[in-house]
């Protein structure tokens, strides 16, 4: 499968693949989580993806059981981007989000 290439690391956190499904965060503070695709996919910010059921306008359907991560892009200094590919490419994942929910890396 390949990963995308990740954006260039900020103060607050550097980005890396654990695996080809799997992205992985070392903290300013030391620590360290990691982010299974198929955790974050399902866990998508957006406004539509957080909305409950059903979505009037179906769009932004989580359809892949393994999604893959074509693209991570920088959002400013706070989040990241990703384009994944079933077409969804609108949830801010902030790097505060991405703490909270990352579970803690052996």
């Amino acid at each position: 499968m390949g990963v995308p290439t990740l954006p260039e690391n900020n103060e607050r956190a550097k980005l890396f693949w654990l695996d080809e499904r799997t992205l992985g965060v070392r903290w300013s503070d030391g620590s360290m989580t990691h982010h299974p695709l198929s955790g974050l996919r399902a866990r998508c910010p957006c406004a539509l993806c957080r909305q409950a059921p059903p979505n009037p306008l179906n769009i932004h359907r989580k359809t892949a059981a393994a999604p893959k991560a074509l693209e991570v892009r920088p959002v400013g200094r706070y989040g990241l981007q990703i384009v994944w590919d079933d077409g969804h490419r609108t949830g801010i994942y902030t790097y505060e989000n991405l703490k909270e929910m990352g579970s803690t890396a052996p």
